[in-house]
């Protein structure tokens, strides 16, 4: 079921979707990689929030700047993490083939929706694996044309959810 939320309904009385708390933070502000095949924690990219309602959504979204390094066909891959299980995958796995070393920069938006059922604090993490070379999870560059390195950006928020929501 899909619930719409027009201009004309009353926001201060709706039962669902309402943001009832954000916490935002800011992640690495430099290079993470690795070469295993297992997934593994990326550093600095956790967010910690306490839901105020057990019956409360918890939707995460993380800004990072993946890169690959490889001379193979290569997979990747980043997955969410609710304490320690496994939640979803960030950023879906990615196919690179070539016949010499590649060099692939992209800025990706990954996010969860979430259930935690709790009114504890959850912390969200990414974990990373590649099946070859080197993946790096979130990249920082400098160059004559940005001064700024990029920096992870974490945000955390509550959705308030109602009895008709599953």
């Amino acid at each position: 079921m899909t619930t719409v939320m027009r201009g004309s309904d009353n926001f201060d009385t709706a039962e669902n979707g309402r943001v009832l708390q954000v916490v935002a933070v800011n992640g690495r502000s430099s290079d993470w990689s690795t070469t295993s095949s297992t997934l593994v924690q990326v550093d600095d990219s956790s967010i910690s929030i306490t839901p105020t309602s057990s019956s409360s959504r918890i939707y995460v979204t993380w800004q990072l700047a993946p890169h690959i390094t490889a001379a193979v066909s290569t997979h990747a891959v980043i997955v969410g993490y609710r304490n320690s299980t496994a939640i979803g995958v960030v950023h879906g796995k990615r196919d690179y083939t070539s016949t010499g070393t590649i060099y692939i920069d992209k800025t990706a938006q990954g996010s969860v929706f979430d259930h935690p059922n709790t009114t504890s604090a959850v912390t969200y993490s990414l974990y990373a694996a590649t099946s070859a070379g080197t993946f790096v999870a979130h990249r920082t560059w400098n160059s004559a044309l940005v001064t700024n390195e990029p920096i992870m950006r974490i945000i955390a928020m509550e959705i308030e959810a109602g009895t008709s929501w599953s």
